[in-house]
C-alpha cells in the first residue's frame, strides 16, 4: 500500500523520507517550505518579480508565500497526512503594507534589490516575534481544520537545533555564538510545538531521541544546526511509518533492497569520537557494592545523557534541555556520581572520590522532607498518549540511581580513614529517606502505581495514564538493592522484592522479539502501538535485566 502525504515545513521532514520515496511506499502529493505561518496568515504581498530561469521549486515556494496559498493547496486533499515543522521558522521576515513575506535564501539571493527597500520587521526568538507567531499559528491551524482536514491526519515533526555536529566520526561543538543562537531557537519551538498539540491534542508527533539529533558536516545542503546525520533520518522514518500502519511492509522491502533499518547506536562522548558501529558486551556477569556500578567507570555518563549538561564550581550537573533550564534533574546527578564513584573503585585516585562527595553533599542539602528530589520542570513526555507532568514531580529512575550512589560511596568511605565517617552517616540517612516516595502514590507526589489492580511499578515519569518506562523500573530496584545490602534495611527489601516480583509479571509485555518496548503506553494507552526503544535502550534493557538476573540467581535467564 501507498501512502500520500503533504509537508508543510523544511528539508528536514522533506529530505527522510528519500528511501520511502524510492521504496514506494510515500508519494508526496505537496512539498511547501520557504513559508512563514505568520507570512501564510497575513494578506496578499503584491510585488511584480520575474522568476529566474532554472530555478522552478524556488519561484514556486516564492509565489505560495506573497500569495499566501499555502492552507489552500494542503486543504485541497483533507484526508491526506500532513507533516509539519518549523525550522523554517527562522527565516527572516519582512514587513510591506502592514503584510509579511520570507526572506528565504532562495529569494535574498534572486532579490538582493528588491529585498532591501524593506526591512525585517522582528526576531522570531524575541517575545513579539513568537507572540505574533503563536497567535498565526492559532488562526492557521483553526482555518485547517474548519478546511475539514483531519485532525488525526495531522502529524508534528517536533525537530530541534542541535548543540553538536558530526565531523570525521568526531563530535564537535557549534562555536558559542551559534549556541546562543541555537538556545534561543529551541526556547522559541518549545513554545511553538507546546501551543500547536495545545491546539490540536490529537495530532501525531514524530521526535526523535536526542542521540541524533546531530548536524552533520557533510550534509548535502551545509552544515546547520537542522541538518542532521543519516541515524536521524532513519529514527524519523521509522515512527513515520508507525504512524502509517504500514511498519511490515516497510521492513520487508527494506530487507528486500538490502538497506540497513537498524538504528545506529550513537554515544555522545563531547570528549572523544564515537563508533556508529560500535559492539559492547551488555551483560553484567557480577553484581555487588565491591562491584564497578554496570560500565560507568568507562561513560562519562552525564556529559553524554544530554548535550546541554554543564557543571557548577562543586562538579554538580545542571541540564540545560531543548525545552529550556538549567535544571537539576536527580537522573543525571545520581549517573554522574555513580560515575565518579566506579572511577574511584577502579582506580583509587582519591580526585574521583572527592568529587563524589561533593556531589554527595549537594544531595544531603537539597533532599525534600519527604526524600525526595524534586524535578522543577513541567514534562510533555509522550503526547498525546500521557498527559503533561506538572512540575514539582519525582522520578524512582532519579530516586533509584541517587540511592545507589549514596550506598555505594558509603561502602567506599567505610575503607578510609575516621575524618570521613560522619560524612558516610549522613550519606546513608539521606539513601534511607530517598525510599519515602516509593511508598506514596503518584498521584499524591510519589513514584508508586499499581498496574492491573496487583502489582507495585515504580515510575520513572509519574504520569496519567501510567506509563511504566522499563529502564527507569530497573534503576529503582537496583537502588533499593543496593542500600539493602549496606544496611540490611527491611524496608528497603520489602520494597525491592514488591517490584521483582511485578517485574518477572511484566517482562512479557515489553518483549517484542528482537526488540523491547520502551514502556507500556500500548497497553495503558489503547489504540496505540508499543514504543520500540531504539538500539541504544534495548542495550540498556538487556544490562540491567542481567544485573537484576545476577542478583535474583537466574530468575530471568529466559529474557537474557
Amino acid at each position: 500500500m501507498m501512502y500520500e502525504i503533504n509537508i508543510l515545513g523544511s528539508c528536514v521532514s522533506r529530505d527522510p523520507v528519500e528511501q520511502l520515496l524510492e521504496l514506494e511506499i510515500l508519494k508526496i502529493k505537496k512539498y511547501i517550505s520557504k513559508t512563514s505561518i505568520i507570512s501564510q496568515v497575513s494578506k496578499k504581498v503584491e510585488i511584480n518579480i520575474s522568476s529566474p530561469s532554472g530555478v522552478d521549486f524556488g519561484s514556486r515556494m516564492i509565489n505560495i508565500d506573497l500569495e499566501k496559498t499555502a492552507l489552500d493547496l494542503v486543504a485541497q486533499s483533507k484526508n491526506t497526512f500532513l507533516i509539519m515543522d518549523f525550522i523554517d521558522e527562522r527565516l527572516p521576515l519582512y514587513n510591506i503594507n502592514d503584510s509579511y513575506f520570507t526572506g528565504s535564501r532562495f529569494f535574498l539571493t534572486h532579490y538582493k534589490g528588491l529585498v532591501e527597500k524593506f526591512r525585517v520587521d522582528f526576531d522570531i526568538t524575541s517575545d513579539k516575534g513568537t507572540q505574533l507567531f503563536i497567535d498565526s499559528l492559532e488562526l492557521f491551524l483553526t482555518k485547517l481544520l474548519n478546511s475539514g482536514m483531519n485532525s488525526g491526519k495531522i502529524i508534528l515533526h517536533k525537530a530541534w537545533f542541535s548543540r553538536y555536529v558530526s565531523q570525521y566520526n568526531k563530535l564537535k561543538k557549534f562555536p558559542d555564538d551559534k549556541q546562543i543562537y541555537i538556545h534561543k531557537h529551541n526556547l522559541f519551538l518549545k513554545k511553538a510545538y507546546a501551543k500547536f498539540v495545545d491546539l490540536i491534542p490529537t495530532c501525531k508527533v514524530i521526535e526523535c531521541p536526542a542521540e541524533v539529533v546531530i548536524a552533520d558536516s557533510e550534509h548535502k545542503w551545509g552544515e546547520d544546526p537542522y541538518h542532521y546525520i543519516k541515524a536521524y533520518n532513519l529514527e524519523f522514518n521509522r515512527q513515520l511509518v508507525s504512524i502509517l500502519e504500514n511498519s511490515e511492509h516497510y521492513y520487508e522491502k527494506i530487507e528486500k533492497n538490502d538497506i540497513a533499518h537498524r538504528r545506529e547506536n550513537i554515544r555522545l562522548v563531547p570528549f572523544g569520537g564515537y563508533d556508529l558501529q560500535e559492539k559492547r558486551d551488555p551483560i553484567i556477569r557480577n553484581y555487588g557494592l565491591d562491584t564497578i556500578y554496570l560500565t560507568h567507570e568507562k561513560e562519562f555518563v552525564a556529559k553524554f545523557r544530554d548535550t546541554g549538561v554543564v557543571f557548577d564550581d562543586n562538579g554538580v550537573p545542571w541540564n540545560n534541555f531543548r525545552w529550556g533550564g538549567p535544571y537539576r534533574y536527580s537522573v543525571t546527578i545520581g549517573h554522574h556520581g555513580l560515575s565518579e564513584v566506579s572511577r574511584y573503585q577502579k582506580s583509587k585516585t582519591k580526585e574521583y572520590l572527592e568529587s563524589a562527595i561533593k556531589v554527595a553533599d549537594w544531595l544531603v542539602k537539597n533532599q525534600e522532607e519527604d526524600g525526595s528530589w524534586r524535578i522543577q520542570f513541567e514534562h510533555d513526555w509522550f503526547p498525546p498518549r500521557v498527559q503533561k507532568i506538572s512540575s514539582p514531580w519525582v522520578s524512582a529512575m532519579g530516586q533509584g540511581l541517587c540511592i545507589s550512589f549514596l550506598s555505594r560511596l558509603s561502602y567506599c568511605l567505610n575503607t578510609e580513614q575516621k575524618s570521613y565517617q560522619a560524612l558516610k552517616m549522613l550519606f546513608i540517612d539521606a539513601a534511607l529517606k530517598a525510599i519515602k516516595p516509593y511508598k506514596v502514590n503518584t498521584n499524591v507526589g510519589g513514584v508508586r502505581q499499581i498496574i492491573f489492580d496487583t502489582y507495585v511499578f515504580y515510575e520513572e515519569y509519574p504520569t496519567i495514564p501510567s506509563s511504566c518506562v522499563l529502564n527507569g523500573f530497573m534503576y529503582s530496584l537496583l537502588g533499593l538493592y543496593d542500600l539493602w545490602l549496606f544496611t540490611n534495611d527491611v524496608q528497603s527489601f520489602n520494597l525491592y522484592k514488591e517490584g521483582i516480583k511485578s517485574l518477572a509479571f511484566l517482562l512479557k509485555f515489553y518483549d517484542l522479539g528482537s526488540a523491547t518496548s520502551y514502556d507500556l503506553t500500548h497497553i495503558t494507552c489503547p489504540g496505540f502501538p508499543p514504543n520500540v526503544a531504539r538500539q541504544s535502550y534495548h542495550f540498556i534493557h538487556v544490562q540491567l535485566l542481567s544485573a537484576l538476573n545476577f542478583i535474583e540467581k537466574g530468575v530471568f535467564e529466559t529474557f537474557v
